[in-house]
């Protein structure tokens, strides 16, 4: 009897080689074909080839976690992922470009060290050489709203809800995400404030303040405030009043590095003042998507965190430091914005109406970016209309990384299916993804060329921690690859206890 696929299943998963309805993908066609020419016995044996080579070469592993010690060869399937050509061609640029800047990095690091002989970061620089420090996945999008709410309560965005600043519901109504009625889990701040520890959680923006501090009790002596309205603070609202004048500055500008300056500030007053056992501030990336590193304003923005970073530690403080996500510049050779109108095209293609795209970045703080990032949703509105035609048609545009249907991207990046549109589309490091042209206002992008974020480009953050990891975290974070939602369970549970 021949091999055969006729009984595979790809119910719950992306698969390589079949579509969600069983077609097959592009490229398998002559594949499969050949395949099923052959035996299930023969399969089976060429199967058992491969593993045996494995094992022969040494290339095995040891699951140390459990008692037996017995070698494992690394999984390995016989059936190829093929890439075609024109996939090819995507994926080769992003190859160059990621490749490129990860040597630029490492030869930095590993001759001259520009940014740590210049001084920039001496703090962190300790932090990594005597505390923890690696490379983590955020959540996808690489947005504020779902990578904060994810550190908050130590899970994907499947669990809290939140994947962007707002999505369409059942109606096709726009809803802002940014309310603390939408978030699903309870927060690490609760949960430690309910058990009787002190917390105080200090935000750049507002818009994260009432969902980082949903049942925050502020009566017990609890604070939750946002430098953009630090000259507003009430007891009811916040849990303290007068933080201008606790702080020594003045209300920051929406629009400056003043606004992540006084979160730390603020910070540090307070850790000094009340001592509280739990302290998250979350800061703002305006200066980030601005000014490249490198920067004078960058440098001189990097050198004040670090400076604050270094006077945390010093109160005694486990200092633990991540991102809701990075930065990559999104201009052309001629410092233009490299955009997407998604929406236009998509009118063009299928017309008027057909369809609505989601930028899921947007929010009343736009100027630095005007509302695109690389990652955006779209919603079907002609029944007739299939979400694999708007992904044939979105594939063949230039700067796109990845066109997947609702199923696919909740699979893959572990999002909330009935928040989800039918297709979301993300695109590659360099490009970004708008609606339509008459969307966007980029009149404040004149003197600056765009960064931004929200692509999987930007979803690898950093994870440090000022004190090293006790054995067991240690072993934990050399066996996997992080998340930058266990930022909190490493700084709680993970590092050693000081002397």
């Amino acid at each position: 009897m021949n091999f055969s696929f006729d009984n595979y299943k790809t119910d719950g998963f992306f698969d390589e080689m079949f579509e969600a309805d069983g077609r097959v993908r592009a490229g398998y066609e002559h594949f499969k074909e050949r395949v099923e020419q052959l035996s299930q016995e023969e399969f089976l044996r060429r199967q058992q080839s491969a593993e045996r080579a494995l094992m022969a070469m040494g290339i095995t592993f040891n699951v140390y976690s459990e008692n037996e010690g017995t070698e494992r060869i690394m999984p390995v399937d016989i059936i190829p992922r093929i890439v075609e050509a024109k996939e090819w061609e995507k994926i080769e640029k992003g190859l160059i470009q990621r490749i490129t800047a990860l040597n630029l990095f490492l030869n930095d690091i590993y001759s001259d060290q520009k940014i740590i002989k210049d001084g920039i970061i001496p703090n962190i620089e300790k932090f990594m050489k005597e505390g923890f420090a690696c490379i983590a996945n955020g959540t996808v999008p690489s947005f504020t709203c779902p990578n904060n709410m994810s550190l908050i309560t130590g899970a994907p965005a499947s669990v809290h809800g939140i994947s962007g600043n707002y999505y369409l519901n059942d109606n096709g109504e726009a809803v802002v995400m940014t309310g603390p009625e939408l978030l699903r889990s309870p927060t690490i701040l609760a949960t430690f404030a309910n058990a009787g520890a002190k917390v105080v959680s200090i935000t750049a923006k507002d818009k994260l303040r009432k969902q980082l501090g949903k049942g925050l009790d502020l009566t017990q002596g609890n604070v939750s405030f946002s430098s953009e309205f630090a000259s507003q603070c009430t007891l009811q609202e916040n849990g303290i009043t007068n933080v201008l004048e606790l702080v020594g500055m003045p209300q920051p500008d929406m629009y400056s590095m003043d606004l992540s300056l006084f979160v730390l500030e603020a910070g540090i007053k307070l850790l000094e003042r009340d001592k509280p056992q739990l302290l998250f501030l979350s800061l703002t990336d305006y200066i980030q998507h601005k000014y490249a590193p490198g920067d004078e304003v960058a440098n001189t923005f990097y050198k004040r965190l670090d400076d604050a970073f270094g006077r945390l530690a010093a109160l005694g403080a486990v200092v633990a430091l991540t991102a809701d996500h990075g930065m990559n510049d999104k201009s052309q050779a001629d410092g233009t914005p490299k955009v997407i109108y998604l929406q236009d095209i998509l009118d063009q293609s299928f017309g008027a109406g057909s369809t609505q795209v989601i930028c899921p970045i947007t929010d009343a703080f736009v100027r630095h970016h005007g509302a695109l990032g690389g990652f955006v949703r779209i919603w079907i509105r002609d029944p007739q209309l299939s979400a694999q035609a708007i992904i044939a048609k979105v594939k063949s545009i230039d700067g796109v990384e990845l066109a997947l249907t609702k199923d696919e991207v909740c699979q893959q990046f572990e999002l909330p299916a009935d928040r989800e549109g039918d297709v979301a589309v993300i695109g590659d490091a360099g490009t970004v993804i708008g609606a339509s042209a008459s969307d966007h206002d980029l009149s404040n992008l004149t003197d600056a060329r765009l960064r931004s974020h929200g692509a999987v480009a930007e979803a690898r953050v950093p994870f440090i921690l000022n004190r090293p990891l006790n054995p067991a975290y240690a072993k934990r974070a050399a066996e996997s690859t992080l998340k930058s939602h266990y930022i909190f369970d490493f700084a709680i549970n993970g590092v050693l206890e000081t002397p």
